[in-house]
């Protein structure tokens, strides 16, 4: 208070005068709180600058719509319960010369969210997955009377013969691997030591693959040899068909008490979260909660049990088949899931069998068995994560790998800082065993113990998110069309003026050609 010439000053702490500056501790402390949970996985504000801004973004500068006019369709090469498969060519019609090969996907279930995938993955992580071009509808059935959804049809870019495996059943393996991935036959003598070379190659690329794909908040549900695609231009594995994935930042393709998998490969939980979830709300609110969600449950470590059996099954002759990948799975149940003791009774009855696979696994002081037995943990917490996975010595990793993947591990980090190990468990191992697979056919291999898969009935979210991109993709179509009608009517005026240019001509001619007939 100012009273004449005197100046009183208030003796009351600073905070209740108000007159407090710069940041405080406690302020401080609540940034790097609020800073640590937006890059906790699955990523909150990554998820919202490709939600809102690059998808936005990608689907105003794609301005190329095809159709099925711009496909000849080719050899069928697979059937399954949710759509059949094609190679095809895809022509462009502002150049009809440029024709490149494709795989196409008539999609029968799950399209939209498949697409969704795709097109997320092809933002985050192009150089791990196939190649993906578009999606349209089928538009001989827009107009019909139809009983269930309209199909879909997929394009990707045609990116080679051969997955892991057709190649894991040719006698060759895993040497035939080395022509894709090296660009040649390795000249060495074959060893376990140049066995492993190859499989460490593939493990690293899925390993990374998958943690491009868990940190934009997908988890893939499906990863198995048939779905991981050697390509040998680009001299990689890259994975295939997410149409089982499910984006947890967002919600889409998830329902809590529902599951696609594939029992020869899924971990013991089946469920990649609790079924006690909520159904996913709104995107913005789905994402906001995300992290929690995340670190409740550690969705990402059902990609990486099945990782684990990945490995097993191309370190293992004795296990290529299905039906020994069913007595696998059976015996390890009653090892209740201890790798080890698995281990110690195949030595014991069927030595000479294993012997070939445990020896490249025993390499590097036993490195590859520690990431094996690390992937194919039964408890989810306890298995590997993809950033970790990569970082392991089996895959050459040590302080190299760290330093490498330093950037990725930072939303592993913020994790801890969220409680990490600490929290509560996401109630897994005793959800109840219902549901179906991924793919039909293999009711028929599995046998009447497993049930039809069940189909999501909840999924505003995905059809919500394709309406959006479908009116992009008219608009973009209704641009092309005005741009081929437009072309259309110059041809026609051409045409046209030649015609008049052409009987001016004649006429002026017609008079000359007459008197010369008579005079002749």
């Amino acid at each position: 208070m100012n009273c004449g010439d005197v100046v009183h000053r208030s003796t009351l702490d600073p905070v209740l005068r108000m007159e407090q500056q710069g940041v405080t501790p406690q302020g401080l402390a609540l940034i790097l709180a609020i800073f640590a949970y937006l890059f906790a996985k699955p990523g909150v504000l990554q998820g919202a600058i490709d939600y809102y801004i690059l998808d936005k973004f990608q689907r105003l500068t794609n301005t190329k719509a095809y159709t099925k006019d711009n496909l000849r369709l080719g050899k069928k090469l697979a059937t399954g319960g949710f759509g059949t498969v094609f190679k095809a060519d895809l022509t462009d019609d502002e150049d009809p010369n440029d024709v490149r090969p494709v795989i196409v996907k008539k999609a029968k279930e799950f399209g939209e969210a498949e697409v969704w995938m795709n097109e997320r993955l092809m933002r985050a992580a192009p150089q791990y997955f196939a190649e993906f071009i578009t999606a349209f509808e089928d538009g001989e059935q827009r107009n019909a009377p139809q009983r269930g959804p309209e199909p879909l049809w997929l394009v990707w870019q045609y990116e080679g013969d051969y997955t892991l495996y057709d190649l894991m059943q040719k006698k060759e393996w895993p040497y035939n691997l080395e022509p894709f991935l090296f660009g040649r036959e390795l000249n060495l003598p074959k060893s376990p030591e140049r066995r492993w070379l190859s499989l460490r190659t593939v493990m690293k690329q899925v390993v990374e693959g998958l943690r491009a794909c868990h940190s934009t908040g997908i988890v893939h549900r499906d990863v198995k040899p048939q779905n991981v695609i050697v390509c040998g231009e680009d001299k990689c594995a890259k994975m295939i068909d997410l149409g089982a994935a499910a984006d947890l930042r967002v919600g889409i393709n998830y329902v809590p008490n529902e599951f696609l998998l594939d029992p020869r490969y899924a971990p013991p939980e089946q469920y990649i979260m609790s079924t006690q979830t909520p159904r996913a709300p709104p995107p913005p609110v789905a994402a906001m909660l995300s992290p929690i969600l995340w670190q409740l449950n550690n969705p990402d470590r059902f990609d990486m049990y099945s990782v684990g059996v990945l490995l097993l099954q191309m370190a293992m002759p004795a296990l290529r088949t299905d039906s020994a990948l069913i007595n696998f799975r059976r015996k390890l149940e009653t090892c209740k899931y201890d790798l080890k003791e698995w281990r110690r009774q195949m030595e014991r009855r069927a030595g000479r069998e294993y012997a070939e696979g445990f020896a490249m696994l025993d390499l590097d002081g036993g490195a590859p068995w520690n990431l094996l037995c690390s992937l194919m943990q039964a408890a989810p917490r306890k298995r590997l994560s993809a950033s970790a996975a990569a970082a392991h010595p089996a895959l050459g990793g040590g302080l190299s790998g760290a330093l490498n993947s330093a950037l990725w591990r930072l939303g592993d980090a913020a994790d801890k800082a969220l409680g990490g190990e600490t929290w509560l468990q996401g109630g897994l191992s005793g959800t109840k065993r219902t549901g179906g697979l991924t793919e039909a056919q293999l009711t028929d291999e599995l046998g009447p113990d497993f049930l039809q898969l069940p189909i999501p009935r909840n999924a505003s979210a995905t059809i919500s998110w394709w309406q959006v991109r479908q009116a992009a993709f008219n608009r973009a179509l209704q641009g092309k069309k005005a741009r081929m009608q437009k072309q259309a009517a110059s041809n026609l005026d051409d045409i046209s003026d030649l015609a008049t240019k052409t009987m001016r001509d004649g006429k002026r001619k017609l008079p000359k050609i007459l008197s010369w007939s008579r005079t002749n």
